[in-house]
């Protein structure tokens, strides 16, 4: 996407036909119809990003500089990401009959930009999709915030927060300034995950249970991971 495209994108007007979501329709009622051999009920779901994170996903590390120089293009770009995504979540909702307690977003992007381009970039078009219902529940995964970013994590009135070791954040940063809010902390970085021993895997578990932990998970989409690393962890 370049700069110049973006005053020409629109809402699509028809989002049941919109991009890939007809060929994710057409795989959930094909294994709808298989569901008697298979045993396996798929759901249906349209994930969400932040609009941030999908402005970046769009432009690229170009996004960095478009900020700068191109506010006022970026917030064009945000307003129909955002508008989009309701658009989705409405869809999602018409398509199931269900209109679900909850809402979840990825916002992986987001930490790489600072917690003042937060505030106006990223803040006010998140708390759009997460007020768009009244949701009981508010999840947040986010891999690259810093301990300055926590606040925009109460402002969004976040229910459950997946929270990774990077950028310098600490368990305590997290319990420090989100004393209220339920969190899971994933217990290394990828690359811990290959390096740490069971013990030192077993010790890790043991200090965060310490520092008074409400959840801790081991992500294992890294390939490979050993397997006495997984064992100890459970």
């Amino acid at each position: 996407l370049n700069i110049e495209d973006i005053n020409r994108l629109r809402v699509p007007d028809d989002i049941g036909s919109a991009g890939y979501i007809p060929a994710i329709v057409y795989k959930y009622e094909y294994l709808i119809k298989r569901f008697e051999n298979t045993g396996v009920r798929p759901i249906f779901s349209l994930p969400n990003q932040s609009p941030l994170g999908t402005a970046t996903v769009l432009r690229g590390t170009e996004l960095f500089t478009d900020i700068v120089e191109h506010p006022s293009a970026v917030k064009d770009l945000l307003e129909i990401i955002t508008e989009t995504a309701i658009k989705a979540v409405a869809f999602e909702e018409e398509f199931t009959g269900k209109v679900s307690t909850g809402i979840g977003m990825d916002d992986d992007y987001g930490g790489l930009f600072s917690p003042e381009i937060q505030e106006e970039f990223n803040y006010p078009y998140m708390k759009r999709l997460y007020e768009y219902r009244d949701y009981e529940e508010r999840h947040l995964h986010t891999e690259t915030y810093s301990r300055g970013h926590l606040p925009y994590i109460e402002k969004l009135g976040i229910t459950n927060y997946d929270a990774w070791p990077y950028h310098g954040l600490t368990i305590e940063d997290v319990l420090d300034e989100l004393p209220g809010t339920f969190f899971t902390w994933n217990i290394a970085t990828v690359k811990d995950l290959y390096t740490y021993t069971p013990q030192g895997i077993r010790a890790e578990y043991e200090r965060l249970v310490n520092a008074g932990a409400p959840g801790i998970v081991m992500n294992l989409c890294a390939r490979n991971v050993p397997r006495q690393n997984i064992k100890a962890f459970i």
